[in-house]
């Protein structure tokens, strides 16, 4: 079963949001990432490798749940 937490503003405020992740790569490249992802670019350009491994780092609690929820992640 698929969820959407993002069904209102109240809604995702209850629950876990990540704050700022590890990425390490098969290369031996690793990269912080806060949590404006979307502003995040890769400083060299593009990032050649086989695996990404993700760790969650820190986290802005949510006011009602602590469980932290990764819905989607895309690579290009």
């Amino acid at each position: 079963m698929s969820h959407n937490f993002f069904v209102s503003s109240n809604y995702l405020q209850s629950n876990n949001r990540v704050k700022r992740m590890k990425l390490e790569f098969s290369n031996g490249q690793t990269m912080m990432i806060d949590n404006d992802f979307i502003s995040n670019g890769f400083p060299d350009g593009a990032v050649h490798t086989s695996f990404v491994k993700i760790t969650i780092e820190a986290v802005e609690r949510g006011t009602k749940y602590r469980d932290t929820c990764i819905s989607e992640i895309r690579f290009f």
